[in-house]
């Protein structure tokens, strides 16, 4: 007698009482939700400024991926990264302290605030209560950014065995998407509606940025990642001759864009890549008989450090290798940059016992602007995220920087210590890419962008969570 209805349907597991629990907290979902955040991040998270209007719609949707992490990890997937999570938590208990009310008699004698004192005084103006932040608003946006790479974190620890190498691959898509909209906009009028943000570096292929250098950057990471993806030994099919190639023209289309990005420091990140990329290979490839470099490996090793020669060449005589032009012209001695650093250093000889607040360096400034400085341009940022981090939060901050880099170099320090017995790509890459950033940040400001956020939090994990065997479900 066959069964009725009812029975056929409680046998049916994805209707039984569990059985949309079990799917919500599967593998597979948690991989599908780390894939949705890193979509969103790149196709909204491409600029630094607190007025983007992509930015609301942004982070709900982070702190939506954020939250399924919490509710469907297993015990112990956290515990794997501690250690960034403690440090965003730091990060976060110093912004609101920021913006915690202080009282006047404490308020007017916090370092740098005198003149603001007197101009209250001047004007008959009551100071009252005052946050230590001198823009809370700001202040409270840089909060709410942390959002994004919290939810990096969170959703990259539950990712299980299976799915946790796939991480990279997926990054490596987005990037070479933003390589991709990058040609397009080389083809393109120059301000079309392939630039994503209104205040941008029109006439330059910015990709899903609003910054040039923050797209050159990215194409430096892009670089990386193909020579992971080439290395990596979790991959269930070894590649051949043809996808080999396929790489290797791949990596010469981005060494190109990052020549018409104009961005001088994005040419020697790109720089710096290339022996990188050929020491990974090298060690990951030592004490492998097939990788002996005979007659045809090297003629392959000598085409493509031709064809780069020649990409170099074809792009300068056609005038659009712009980086390398910037780098070599007399402008690069007199950066714009550099003309402001000296107000910059004021600054932090000003602040740096409490800071300014996270996000206020804009209005901050303009009190130690000359007029010898003023510009059509505005200076929204140190360009220098080494310096403006302890302006911003003072010797708080700087504590939590030197913890950060200590525990960072002591993992990258274990690192290469098992270098002798074998490459660890996957953490190699992530440590690489955290210096790329690291250097990056000292003439620029990269991770303010929710990519970058995103790019940072997920190598931070990588390093700490890969020594970690995943649970799987």
């Amino acid at each position: 007698m066959p069964p009725d209805k009812s029975q056929r349907r409680s046998s049916d597991p994805r209707k039984s009482p569990g059985g949309y629990k079990k799917r919500l907290s599967s593998d597979k979902t948690r991989f599908a939700a780390f894939c949705f955040l890193v979509a969103c991040v790149f196709a909204m998270g491409g600029g630094s400024r607190a007025d983007i209007m992509s930015l609301p719609i942004l982070r709900p949707l982070a702190f939506f991926v954020g939250s399924y992490a919490l509710l469907v990890a297993r015990p112990g997937e956290l515990r794997r990264v501690a250690w960034p999570l403690n440090l965003l938590a730091a990060l976060a208990a110093l912004m609101l302290c920021q913006l915690v009310p202080l009282p006047e008699s404490l308020w007017s004698q916090l370092p740098g605030r005198g003149l603001y004192v007197k101009i209250a005084a001047d004007a008959g103006i009551p100071l009252g209560s005052r946050p230590l932040t001198l823009s809370p608003s700001r202040t409270l946006n840089a909060l709410f950014s942390l959002v994004v790479p919290l939810a990096a974190v969170l959703i990259f620890a539950v990712q299980g065995s299976r799915w946790r190498p796939r991480v990279w691959t997926v990054l490596l898509i987005a990037c070479a998407t933003s390589a991709v909209v990058a040609i397009a906009q080389i083809a393109s009028p120059g301000n079309g509606a392939l630039y994503l943000y209104k205040i941008t570096n029109n006439d330059f292929p910015v990709g899903l940025f609003a910054n040039r250098n923050h797209q050159a950057l990215l194409m430096a990471i892009l670089l990386l990642l193909l020579t992971q993806f080439s290395l990596d030994p979790q991959r269930p099919v070894q590649l051949g001759t043809l996808p080999i190639i396929g790489l290797a023209f791949a990596g010469l289309v981005v060494f190109a864009l990052i020549l018409v990005t104009g961005s001088r420091a994005g040419l020697l990140l790109g720089a710096l890549i290339i022996p990188a990329a050929v020491s990974m290979h090298a060690r990951a490839n030592r004490g492998v008989a097939s990788f002996e470099w005979n007659a045809r490996r090297k003629w392959a090793a000598a085409a493509l450090a031709g064809a780069l020669l020649v990409l170099v060449g074809v792009a300068l005589a056609l005038s659009r290798a712009s980086s390398i032009q910037r780098l070599w012209s007399d402008g690069a001695l007199s950066d714009y940059r550099l003309d402001q650093l000296p107000m910059v250093l004021a600054m932090l000889r000003d602040h740096w016992l409490s800071g300014i607040g996270f996000g206020a360096f804009e209005g901050a400034f303009m009190r130690y602007e000359t007029l010898a400085a003023l510009s059509p341009f505005t200076f929204n940022a140190a360009h220098d995220d080494w310096l403006q981090f302890p302006l911003e939060g003072g010797l708080p901050a700087t504590i939590l920087l030197v913890v950060a880099i200590f525990w960072l170099a002591r993992e990258s320090i274990g690192l290469v210590r098992q270098w002798r017995s074998g490459i660890d790509v996957t953490r190699t890459t992530a440590v690489l890419i955290l210096v790329l950033i690291a250097a990056a940040s000292t003439v620029d400001y990269p991770l303010r962008t929710p990519i970058f956020m995103l790019i940072g939090a997920i190598a931070v994990s990588h390093l700490v969570g890969g020594r970690f065997k995943p649970t799987s479900t």
